[in-house]
């Protein structure tokens, strides 16, 4: 990935628990290649903001430093495209409800999981469909019990079954 859009979310309280211009400052340090805050990127107009820029900029690329990702899936979930990985990087709950807001460790701690985020959707590539046709049939090692059981279960799913032995 060589053009990362960097998105930071400053609403939940990440931005009064952390200096979010120097969270900025470290993407761009790191290769970032634009980096925009905004202060809920989880509602309607955070994600038409992120899909616009990537759009504009020709992002290869979303690290979006928000929530969790256990947090807000279905609103996320239209952010990557094919051509497209999106990687997310966890500042609410990994630091600023976590930690105590405005201290030094807390933001050491943000900065640090950026450096992460960015290093990791780097050295992502975007999905690529197999062209390949792809057989269902099942390979069974083994004719004990467990063999048998697996190539039965196999057979009830109307895959094909064959013997390694």
């Amino acid at each position: 990935m060589d053009k990362v859009g960097v998105f930071l979310c400053s609403g939940c309280g990440i931005g009064d628990a952390l200096d979010l211009d120097a969270v900025a400052g470290i993407a761009d340090e790191n290769g970032a290649a634009t980096t925009v805050t905004h202060p809920c990127l989880c509602e309607a107009e955070g994600l038409e903001l992120v899909h616009s820029t990537a759009e504009e900029q020709g992002l290869n690329g979303l690290l979006v430093c928000a929530c969790s990702e256990r947090a807000k899936t279905e609103e996320f979930a239209a952010l990557p495209a094919d051509d497209r990985p999106m990687f997310r990087v966890c500042l609410r709950e990994h630091c600023t409800w976590s930690h105590p807001a405005g201290d030094e460790d807390t933001q050491a701690l943000a900065e640090d999981l950026v450096r992460m985020g960015m290093a990791r959707i780097k050295g992502m590539k975007a999905l690529t469909p197999i062209d390949n046709e792809i057989s269902d049939t099942v390979l069974v090692v083994g004719g004990g019990r467990a063999g048998l059981e697996a190539a039965r279960t196999a057979a009830g799913l109307g895959h094909s079954a064959i013997s390694g032995n």
